[in-house]
């Protein structure tokens, strides 16, 4: 499908931003994706709305149906700014498609357009997708973690996760979705089971994410475990400046009296650390809007920042 391992990417982590349009990777030959990539690139919202209408009738058994739904929900709330109409949609399409994957995207879609304006319509939706026994782990996840942001509806936020631990189909997921539910026992205040689970995520991802790790170390000072926390912390920042990593690093240096001597050599180990992590980047070649090709040739041994946004 083609949006599926985007909302499933994205969503673990960075399960806060969606994208509104398929991305189609490689050169695929069928029909209903050649036709469905004609329709993202349709600019005007009444029409592309109408293109995916006949899209989902002339193609009844496509694999990319399910973005069709997606992308008309998205040309109705976003390009047309019709709330009401995208829920009566989604609820619409809810009640007659049976695909796990479509239901799971009207419910994000229902859940996203009315969290922060209408919080008790979200939660109902949130019930009904819990009570609905889709196996979509992302969905049950994304609503999950959006509340344990928030420290609200913490009950039913940990069954959700339930449920996106039982769906996940691969480690990443699985590290994710335990991630989550750590967090949310974390805003409960249940720090034992926070950390066992969060511990448990980071055991079981591949390469664990900054946001992972930033929880584990919260987790682990709530237990006591301050000089885990400092490592955790630590490694945090070897990934990435993360301002919640440097005030629990700074915090745990005033506690335990560090000289300005100690800071600096704390700082110079983790930027070296981030330098033998970084990889070198191949040349490459990116066209600009007026037609022309740009190619990019590194230097050895340097660092270079690339501003796609600058308009010189």
């Amino acid at each position: 499908m083609i949006l599926a391992g985007i909302v499933i990417g994205t969503l673990l982590k960075g399960r806060l931003s969606q994208p509104e349009e398929p991305v189609v990777a490689g050169d695929v030959a069928a029909e209903d994706l050649t036709a469905l990539r004609g329709i993202a690139s349709v600019e005007e919202p009444e029409a592309k709305i109408a293109d995916l209408e006949k899209f989902i009738a002339d193609y009844p058994e496509s694999e990319y149906r399910a973005d069709a739904f997606y992308m008309i929900a998205g040309a109705m709330l976003n390009d047309l700014g019709d709330t009401t109409g995208m829920i009566a949609f989604a609820e619409k399409t809810l009640e007659a498609e049976s695909d796990p994957e479509t239901q799971a995207l009207m419910y994000y879609r229902l859940y996203r357009a009315t969290s922060e304006t209408r919080p008790n319509d979200a939660y109902l939706y949130a019930v009904k997708l819990r009570d609905s026994g889709i196996e979509v782990a992302w969905v049950y996840n994304y609503i999950a973690f959006d509340y344990a942001e928030k420290a609200r509806r913490l009950g039913l936020a940990m069954t959700l996760a339930d449920r996106a631990v039982e769906f996940a189909e691969s480690a990443d997921d699985s590290s994710s979705n335990l991630d989550t539910r750590g967090w949310i026992c974390y805003q409960g205040r249940n720090y034992e089971k926070a950390l066992a689970d969060l511990e448990e995520a980071v055991r079981m991802a591949p390469e664990p994410s900054d946001e992972v790790l930033g929880h584990l170390a919260q987790a682990q000072l709530k237990m006591g475990r301050v000089d885990d926390a400092f490592d955790t912390f630590r490694t945090v920042l070897v990934i990435g400046e993360r301002p919640e990593a440097r005030e629990g690093i700074e915090a745990i240096m005033d506690e335990k009296g560090y000289t300005s001597g100690q800071r600096k050599a704390f700082e110079d180990e983790v930027w070296e650390e981030r330098f033998a992590r970084a990889e070198s980047v191949q040349s490459f070649k990116l066209p600009a809007l007026d037609g022309r090709e740009y190619e990019y040739k590194p230097e050895a041994s340097t660092v270079s920042i690339i501003n796609f946004f600058s308009p010189t």
